[in-house]
């Protein structure tokens, strides 16, 4: 018998996550119908080659959000959606490459919030950053349940396009500004973008108070978190050390080894070599990175002032309190799943918002009164 959908175990998704969202996608299209007998957990083990751990929390949050009910020695039987308490259904994609920790936090904070709200919410992955004929068709088959709305993280033009096809609403997640005003296909319901304007003047005003001159940014090319422009502006000269990205880069441990490989081309010409200031615009670039540097005895900020972008909670990790462009995902969460609430109880026609981060001073580039002492 055919299985109702594939798991991946190499994906930084959990598999309890991946097994509910397949469930709930062939319960919400019918595949799985009102009144059919759910599988054990020791057919889902089977059927997965997943633990019973990972089986009976699958089990638990299905029936916790109404989608089974279980019958005295009988088992657990599909509810009829009919019957369900669901006003309507999300899909989120991932189609941003990398499952990176802002997008798992984006997801956690909006499946949430949003089944709190009474909706039923699944989600896919498309984890090639380079989307290909596969990654379409995961996505078209997901889209066949004509999802009320579509929350797409990154604007990638493959998947655009299927959504633009399916003719169901959608609003791009962490997208350009250069998107709003109507200019997507399809019924695009509104573009939430990343504005790091106001971080990345508090981070020239930083480096213009401690008489930063020269720096090196790390990242890669075209990088909305560049702070080049803005370091400019303050007087820096700002050279740039670019990662091309690759298809590769599928797992968050590729973008760190790629980070410590700059690091070592950065120092190998030793520590006496490296600007004022070194600015890593990916926090997993910066995690790699800091393995290179603590291999090799730099000290933070007596060789040299280190800043990097963050998800608060999460990467880079540093036994100093990094000095960061740091993004708070659970409360853009939050907000963003206000805004499609809003959207889909009619309060509002559409989902757009400019999202920032804040600029936030550690040990590795103290302020210069911090510096002083």
């Amino acid at each position: 018998m055919k299985r109702l959908f594939e798991i991946d175990k190499l994906m930084a998704k959990s598999l309890t996550k991946q097994i509910c969202d397949g469930y709930r996608s062939a319960i919400a299209d019918g595949r799985l119908a009102g009144g059919e007998r759910f599988p054990t957990c020791r057919e889902i083990c089977d059927e997965f080659g997943v633990s019973m751990i990972v089986s009976a929390a699958v089990v638990k949050q299905l029936g916790r959000e109404g989608l089974i009910r279980s019958r005295p020695h009988s088992g657990s039987f599909v509810v009829p959606q009919e019957s369900t308490a669901w006003r309507d259904t999300v899909l989120f994609v991932n189609a941003g490459g990398t499952v990176s920790a802002y997008a798992s936090v984006l997801l956690s904070t909006l499946r949430e919030k949003l089944v709190e709200a009474g909706f039923l919410f699944s989600s896919i992955d498309m984890p090639s950053r380079f989307i290909g004929q596969a990654d379409a068709a995961r996505l078209s088959a997901a889209l066949a349940s004509r999802p009320k709305l579509v929350m797409l993280l990154h604007a990638r033009p493959q998947a655009i396009a299927e959504i633009a096809k399916a003719g169901v609403d959608y609003v791009v997640l962490n997208g350009d500004a250069k998107m709003s005003g109507g200019k997507l296909p399809g019924s695009c319901r509104g573009v939430v973008s990343a504005d790091y304007r106001a971080a990345m003047r508090d981070f020239a005003a930083h480096c213009r108070a401690a008489g930063v001159r020269t720096a090196i940014e790390v990242g890669f090319a075209k990088d909305a978190a560049s702070a080049a422009p803005a370091l400019r502006r303050a007087g820096v000269e700002v050279s740039a050390l670019k990662i091309r990205e690759t298809p590769d880069f599928r797992f968050s441990g590729h973008v760190q080894r790629a980070g410590l490989a700059a690091a070592e081309k950065l120092l190998a010409d030793g520590k006496g070599s490296l600007p004022d200031l070194i600015y890593f615009n990916d926090d997993y670039l910066a995690a790699g990175a800091l393995i290179s540097f603590a291999r090799h005895g730099v000290r933070f900020p007596e060789d040299v002032r280190f800043v990097s972008l963050a998800t608060k909670g999460f990467e880079p990790v540093w036994w100093q309190e990094l000095t960061r462009v740091e993004w708070d995902w659970f409360a853009q969460g939050e907000d963003v799943a206000r805004r499609a609430i809003e959207f889909l109880e009619a309060r509002a026609e559409r989902i757009d918002a400019k999202i920032s981060p804040a600029y936030i001073i550690g040990d590795t580039f103290p302020a210069a009164e911090d510096a002083a002492e």
